[in-house]
């Protein structure tokens, strides 16, 4: 937490500095962002000044060019002393892009040294220039100077009686506003601790904490008195510590011993239960499950119950009169999700009045066979879609593939695992198409081959559109590919009239009189309504002849 007034010289001026600032400063990644406080100086974290400072030249300097053999040193310079260089030099010609971004790093040692600093490089092509420079401060001081703070009082006194329901109904807790500190910083934050000597070897857990946003506004914390109720009667210690933005954190304040005398002990509180029992799957994720609270027997109108999954609040509600139970929170995809498509144990709870109750475990499988799921939808865009191989072209087929078995191919995903299932669903057809077993020889980005038989092609007959997707399945969870659609025309027509000619010559003779050559040959198919229908294609074939009655065609 130190304080300082730049110099001149730390702003960047300096009558020594070869042109200084002629190319762009260098960028810092673990600069801090700047707080108006800050006087222009980045702060870097203690975590960051524990190992070497990153620095990044992100752009090539100006008039980089030279003349063949030209040498280019770069420096990088901490408050004006070359602390890193480029080694080997660059000599021209050199691709910037191979070098830009170029990274050097400030040493550790450096970084032991608190306060103000300057960092920039300098670019040395015969003559030496400077760059613009990151002020930085580096700051090991916690706030207060490091001191522990006074101890704590509530705004409220309490009295001689210790604390007590009658207070807690009155003030809702005991209330705490706290004297600025010297060096006041935008960004420290306080954290305010409730406890008992008995667990004083337990990790420390805040009550309330306060983050300075305005210098001037009060620094104001409460410890909830649900929260007092819960850690039950005795003696209790009330103390605070400050950490500021660089993760400087100062030594617990003075104690403030507090006698608390509710004179109650509350009733244990129900184990939460989840609806529907039992593995929650994906089908089930996709559904939502309920978290459940049976009757709470101390609770009152005006309490608060809040439901926890995996740390998470799912809801929130105040018990209104009369108390109608149980209490139910919705669970949805996103919550079941959060961390991941895995099988594990989720831990559910609730709290009453702040108090937690015992964790249910929650078995959840929500693996899948291809990549993971981006949403709740059946359908994963990223597994790939199938293609069918038709004679005539792919995801059509026709007259051609008639009485054939269709194949349908696809390119299968990442990590398949064997004795994973994929089902081929084709048009209407109830079931399976057809199915294939992963084997351990499969590999991601292999092209997989299902054969339909022609059977259910027929059955299902022409769509000009025909749905055909496949589904993964791992023994637990199902997801379905996007659909291809498909130009099935596999429609047989038989019992059709035959053609007639008009205006040939008797016994259907095109000869020099009827000149073909001029008007063509005219085609006339009939009609036939119990056979043809709107938007069925009618193909004409032509075949020459030699002779009269067929053969020798040509």
């Amino acid at each position: 937490m130190s304080r300082f007034t730049p110099s001149l010289l730390e702003q960047g001026a300096s009558s020594t500095s070869p042109q200084l600032g002629k190319y762009k400063a260098p960028v810092v990644p673990a600069a801090m962002a700047l707080e108006p406080d800050d006087q222009n100086h980045h702060l870097i974290h203690k975590d960051d000044q524990s190992r070497d400072l990153q620095v990044v030249i992100d752009e090539i300097w100006p008039q980089h060019e030279g003349f063949p053999g030209d040498i280019t040193h770069v420096d990088l310079l901490w408050d004006g002393l070359r602390v890193d260089f480029l080694d080997p030099p660059l000599v021209w010609p050199y691709d910037p892009q191979a070098i830009i971004p170029l990274e050097l790093a400030v040493p550790q040692i450096y970084l032991a040294t608190p306060g103000p600093h300057r960092v920039s490089y300098r670019i040395n092509m015969g003559n030496p220039a400077l760059s613009d420079e990151v002020l930085l401060n580096i700051d090991q001081t916690a706030p207060n100077a490091g001191e522990a703070g006074s101890r704590p009082e509530p705004i409220a006194p309490i009295g001689p009686e210790g604390l007590n329901e009658d207070y807690l109904a009155e003030h809702q807790g005991v209330n705490i506003r706290l004297e600025s500190w010297s060096d006041l910083r935008l960004g420290d934050r306080v954290r305010l601790y409730w406890r008992s000597f008995s667990r004083q070897d337990d990790p420390l857990k805040p009550v309330d904490e306060f983050v300075v946003r305005d210098k001037d506004a009060p620094v104001d914390l409460r410890v909830p008195a649900d929260y007092i109720r819960n850690s039950g009667d005795g003696l209790r210690y009330l103390c605070y510590d400050w950490e500021d933005r660089s993760g400087n954190r100062g030594p617990l304040s003075h104690v403030n011993e507090i006698s608390v005398e509710l004179g109650s002990t509350p009733s244990p509180l129900p184990l939460p239960q989840v609806e529907p029992a039992g593995l929650i799957d994906l089908d089930r994720a996709r559904t939502g499950v309920e978290l459940v609270i049976n009757e709470i027997v101390d609770a009152r109108p005006g309490d608060r119950v809040i439901g926890y999954w995996r740390g998470l609040p799912v809801g929130s509600v105040d018990l209104l009169a009369p108390l109608r139970w149980p209490v139910k929170f919705p669970v949805g995809f996103e919550v079941l999700t959060a961390a991941g498509f895995v099988e594990r144990n989720d831990q559910v709870h609730f709290t009453w009045r702040g108090r937690p109750s015992r964790a249910l475990s929650v078995e959840l499988n929500l693996t899948v066979a291809g990549p993971d799921p981006q949403g709740p939808e059946l359908v994963n865009p990223r597994l790939a879609a199938v293609v069918v191989k038709g004679r005539a072209g792919d995801d059509q087929l026709g007259a051609e593939d008639v009485d054939h078995d269709a194949r349908v191919e696809l390119v299968l995903y990442v990590n398949p695992q064997p004795g994973q299932v994929l089902q081929l669903y084709w048009g209407s057809h109830v079931g399976p198409a057809a199915t294939y077993l992963i084997k351990p020889e499969d590999r991601g980005g292999a092209t997989i081959a299902f054969s339909v038989p022609w059977a259910i092609i027929n059955a299902v007959g022409s769509n000009p559109a025909l749905p055909v997707y496949y589904s993964t399945f791992n023994g637990v969870n199902t997801q379905h590919a996007p659909t291809t659609r498909v130009d099935v025309q596999i429609r047989i027509i038989e019992g059709l009239a035959r053609a007639t000619f008009p205006g040939t010559a008797e016994g259907n003779w095109v000869n020099c009189a009827y000149q073909p050559w001029i008007n063509g040959v005219k085609v006339r198919i009939p009609g036939d309504a119990q056979r043809l229908a709107e938007n069925d294609q009618v193909t004409l074939f032509w075949v020459a002849d030699r002779g009269q009655v067929g053969g020798g065609s040509h």
